[in-house]
């Protein structure tokens, strides 16, 4: 066991010194600092949350942890296409931090918004951040609950009334999961608009979800 565990180390050791990871917010190296991308500069500074309640949205309260400029949506970019998975644990750490203050949310069913079918990706990073924001805070997380029903062209080029008109009725909530009168969290990369998670979060009421909210590792202006 004991060898088992120093090989890890050594092996990791080595990968950090070929391919050292790069903080989240800042792209300072970091040598074999630890498994959450986020270096000690930044941990003593977390980028300032978004927090939307508004009426006019379906959902009860969206955080989005980091904004989306700079290095923050370089390394969202480098997670998404192109595989460079360690960083979902780092968004899963902004996330836990921009929503230290609401200990409510650990005890709402967890789920992720759902990856079109058509995109050429090797996984659904929004699957991967809430698997790790899980795992951080002992929640359970059903990553099949939502469902998309058709497939959906990316939204990020899209105007606010077409990103509305593109992804309604889009999102179906899973038949074998009975969400009547529960919490659930959604998980999202990017909050923008809040398009994707109203039409999240009238399809999980529509179903007999009591609150819904949501948690984004970015938000954009």
């Amino acid at each position: 066991m004991m060898l088992k565990y120093s090989f890890k180390y050594i092996s990791d050791f080595m990968a950090d010194l070929v391919f050292p990871k790069q903080c989240v917010l800042c792209q300072k190296s970091l040598m074999n600092y630890s498994d959450t991308a986020v270096c000690l500069s930044c941990l003593k500074r977390p980028p300032e949350p978004k927090v939307v309640r508004d009426d006019r949205h379906a959902f009860d309260e969206a955080v989005g942890a980091a904004e989306y400029v700079g290095f923050v949506k370089d390394a969202m970019l480098k997670f998404k296409f192109k595989s460079v998975r360690y960083y979902a644990k780092a968004f899963a750490f902004l996330i836990d931090r921009a929503s230290a203050d609401r200990p409510y949310l650990k005890d709402a069913l967890m789920c992720s918004v759902p990856l079109s079918k058509s995109r050429d990706r090797e996984y659904n990073q929004t699957a991967l951040i809430a698997r790790e924001l899980a795992a951080m805070w002992g929640s359970d997380f059903k990553e099949d609950l939502l469902r998309k029903c058709h497939e959906v062209s990316p939204l990020s080029k899209m105007k606010l009334p077409e990103r509305k008109l593109h992804i309604k009725n889009a999102i179906d909530v899973n038949p074998v999961y009975d969400i009547y009168g529960k919490d659930i969290l959604v998980i999202d990369d990017i909050y923008t608009s809040g398009s994707t998670a109203d039409e999240c979060a009238k399809t999980l009421k529509m179903h007999g979800a009591s609150r819904v909210y949501i948690l984004c590792a970015c938000y954009g202006l």
